[in-house]
């Protein structure tokens, strides 16, 4: 029972004390994020807990993001911003919105990027949390990741802006809808700008 203990007690140590570098973290976590169709996630901002939402995502720039009163629902092509509160639809063509699309951050980002900086955050609520910088080399733009083990991401932090992003709940794979176009009351205001 002592060898046991013993030998149990040793791997502990060494699994442990064993370094985690940035290139093999960022390794795994592509490998854990390289063959994405699509995701959902639930997220939080950091600093204001109201700000709050969820994403469905798939290739092909075909998503619906639900925040507050409003949703914008995309199927590749033309883009729906729905405002409950308003409501009100404003519709456009994709190409229209902007370059940095979630296509991008879902699905390719990660294969566009290097690792810079790894860092171990020791808490009393996630004893090993690691901080990933990230900067993705066409766009030039860099982000943290915190993660509360080698493949869970816990949280987003991007530096240009300066907002963290935290992930309550990431899904990958999941079965999505057929369409992404939404169905609208028809006393709603449509404002068409294709």
């Amino acid at each position: 029972m002592r060898s046991l203990i013993s030998v149990l007690l040793v791997f502990t140590f060494v699994y442990y004390s064993y370094p985690i570098d940035k290139k093999s973290l960022f390794n795994d976590l592509k490998q854990e994020f390289n063959d994405l169709n699509s995701i959902e996630i639930y997220f939080v901002n950091r600093d204001n807990p109201d700000i709050n939402g969820h994403i469905i995502a798939k290739k092909g720039n075909k998503y619906r993001i639900t925040m507050g009163d409003r949703i914008i629902s995309s199927d590749g092509a033309t883009v729906w911003n729905y405002s409950s509160t308003q409501n009100t639809v404003l519709i456009s063509n994709f190409k229209e919105i902007n370059s940095s699309s979630l296509e991008n951050l879902f699905f390719t980002e990660i294969n566009n990027s290097k690792p810079l900086t790894l860092n171990s955050i020791n808490s009393s609520s996630k004893p090993y949390t690691y901080e990933l910088s990230i900067l993705n080399e066409e766009s030039e733009v860099k982000y943290k990741l915190f993660l509360t083990d080698t493949k869970t991401i816990h949280s987003v932090l991007f530096d240009d802006i300066d907002e963290e992003w935290i992930i309550e709940k990431l899904n990958k794979n999941i079965s999505t809808p057929n369409s992404f176009e939404p169905k609208f009351n028809k006393d709603i205001e449509i404002i068409d700008l294709r």
